[in-house]
């Protein structure tokens, strides 16, 4: 064989291997977008006033960072993952943490944080049991201690 055939070849093999990767990164990250708790820690973010204040609306969720362990741990009835979200303002991580009782029920959120990136402040605004009281009181909790930190 010659030494431009061999080369056809391999780069027909890099091309081909890199499709491969790409197409099975996206079919990584639409299977994490699918799952309920990415879907109902997004919604509650997008939800959530003071997020739409420090991080200006529409807020976008970005790319699990599928390959890193800390950042990304899902087994069968427990999951912690960071998701980059982006606003019209700032962006920001969303610290997800979520449980189930089995493989047949739905995700329950247990705790959700939201760390903004220009001013580097991190608080919980969601934790499970916790969070009964009326949506508003809770915002206003959080915006108004939020504000009180930066603007010290």
């Amino acid at each position: 064989m010659s030494m431009s055939t061999l080369l056809k070849v391999a780069g027909g093999v890099g091309v081909v291997g890199l499709g491969a990767s790409i197409w099975m990164e996206r079919k990584v990250q639409n299977m994490y977008r699918q799952q309920g708790f990415y879907q109902k820690s997004v919604l509650l973010l997008q939800n959530y006033t003071p997020a739409a204040q420090f991080l200006g609306k529409p807020i976008f969720s970005g790319r699990v960072y599928v390959g890193d362990k800390a950042l990304l741990n899902v087994e069968d009835y427990t999951a912690k993952l960071v998701v980059p979200v982006v606003g019209s303002i700032d962006e920001g991580l969303l610290y997800i943490q979520a449980s189930r009782e089995n493989k047949e029920t739905e995700w329950t959120i247990d705790q959700l944080d939201l760390e903004i990136k220009s001013s580097q402040q991190k608080w919980t605004f969601y934790q499970r049991g916790i969070n009964e009281a009326p949506a508003v009181e809770r915002e206003n909790q959080v915006s108004s201690t939020f504000l009180d930190k930066s603007q010290s």
